[in-house]
Parts: C-alpha cells; structure tokens; sequence
C-alpha cells in the first residue's frame, strides 16, 4: 500500500498493514502527532480503522501551540 506523506510531499510503500494503529506504528509515528484520511472521500480515520488496501491515505502532521 502506497501512502502519502503530505508534509514530505512524498509516497511511501508501507506493504500490507490491518488499521490506522499499525500503519502509524509502521511509520515510526506516534498517533497524537498525525492526522490519516482517506482522500477520496475525505474521511478522517482513527486508530482502530480497519484500511482498505484500494483506498488512498494521507498522513498529516498535527502542529499545535500554546
């Protein structure tokens, strides 16, 4: 599964993954610094979403200040 990583502006082949946890782990990420949507519909998923290998992810990066 190809994602894209929209702060790098690049795609990343991560292979097959189960859930949103596992593709954030797989990454080296934690889950409070990201944000996974599925582009096509533009539908935010959480952790324990189960990915669907046709759709499209997008990881963005949360920046947050005080």
């Amino acid at each position: 599964m190809k994602i894209f990583i929209k702060s790098e502006r690049r795609f990343i082949d991560v292979g097959t993954v189960k859930n949103v946890r596992e593709l954030i782990k797989r990454l080296g990420l934690k889950e409070e610094e990201v944000l996974v949507v599925e582009t096509d519909s533009k539908k935010l998923l959480t952790p324990d979403e189960k990915i669907s290998p046709e759709w499209r992810i997008e990881i963005r990066k949360v920046i947050s200040g005080g």
